[in-house]
Order: structure tokens, then sequence, then C-alpha cells
């Protein structure tokens, strides 16, 4: 993939500031649908991206729970993942092993 600029040469600025935090776009990836980053990576052009909610991040490692996890019902859908991440050390990681232009600043 060529640079954002080799695709769009007049891309229009779209960097805003929320809550005191400066985003260089205003797309923010949600969690469980972007995991860790790297599960998408290969999929989205993270230039475009501002910010990514993560998965829960707990403490130590977490399993979650065993299968059955999602169950529907007529009256809708029972959800019981038990927050299965990797952990403070593991994200933190993840996050600094993470190619530079990842970095959504």
């Amino acid at each position: 993939m060529g640079s954002m600029g080799d695709r769009m040469p007049h891309a229009p600025d779209m960097s805003l500031v929320i809550a005191g935090v400066g985003l260089r776009a205003p797309i923010i990836l949600a969690a469980g649908t972007a995991g860790y980053v790297d599960e998408v990576k290969g999929v989205v052009d993270l230039r475009g991206v501002g910010a990514l909610v993560t998965k829960s991040i707990t403490r130590e490692p977490r399993e979650g729970n065993p299968p059955w996890r999602i169950i529907d019902g007529p009256a809708g859908m029972l959800n019981a993942i038990g927050l299965a991440n990797v952990g403070c050390g593991g994200s933190c990681s993840r996050s600094s092993r993470a190619p530079r232009r990842w970095v959504f600043r």
C-alpha cells in the first residue's frame, strides 16, 4: 500500500480534538470488531483511523468462560464471554511491539 498522500494527494485534514485528545481522523474502531489491532492490520488501513477502543483488559490474563458462551433465546441473545483477554502485561507487550505506523497520533 502506498501512503495516503500517494492515493489522495488533496485529502482534507480530518484531525480533531475530543476531550483534549488529538485524533488524526474521526474514525474510532470499536472494541470487539478490532480486538488488539493486529487482527485487522491487513484488512483496515490504519492510517485512516483516529483511535481504537480496546477489548476489556484485566490485571491478569483471563481465559474467559468455557463454551457455550453465546446462546440464542426467544427474547434475544445471552452473552457470557467472561472477559477473555491477555491481561495488562500482555496488552502492554502487544502495544510496545506494534509498528510505529499503527500509532494513531
